[in-house]
């Protein structure tokens, strides 16, 4: 499930294999809010009636070494 329950929090972990020769990953997390699933709106106003919106609230960026020690500090990412 990909959704936070109001005044909720989720804690997810993600698992990928790097490259033998990696010597650097950067990885950007990027956090959206929706009032409610596009879904639910197609359903109850008929479909395509209203897109509804979603707000970019966080995103950051951080380096790891190949030791997945980080090598610089999280940075804030422009808003898409």
């Amino acid at each position: 499930m990909n959704t936070i329950p109001p005044k909720g929090h989720r804690i997810a972990k993600y698992a990928f294999k790097l490259p033998s020769d990696a010597k650097r990953i950067k990885v950007e997390a990027r956090l959206n809010y929706m009032s409610h699933d596009q879904a639910v709106a197609d359903k109850l106003l008929g479909k395509g009636a209203v897109k509804v919106p979603m707000v970019e609230t966080k995103a950051l960026a951080r380096a790891y070494g190949a030791d997945l020690k980080a090598i610089e500090a999280p940075q804030k990412l422009s808003r898409r």
